[in-house]
């Protein structure tokens, strides 16, 4: 995972799409050394979105 300054990630967003694109490379973005943001690709955003409503369904189960 690449971790950057979030002024480095505004000068550099076409740049960091294009990787995360074309490579699945996931980008941190950090404001005074905290992160703030994450730039993932839509297959990563589904995954997540997957494993989110799995694990609500599973708590509809258990109740």
């Amino acid at each position: 995972m690449t971790k950057l300054d979030l002024t480095q990630a505004q000068e550099r967003f076409g740049e960091l799409i294009a990787l995360v694109a074309d490579n699945g490379e996931q980008i941190l973005i950090e404001k005074s050394g905290q992160p703030i943001a994450a730039i993932i690709s839509y297959a990563d955003l589904k995954r997540l979105q997957n494993i989110q409503a799995d694990a609500r369904d599973s708590e509809m189960i258990s109740k």
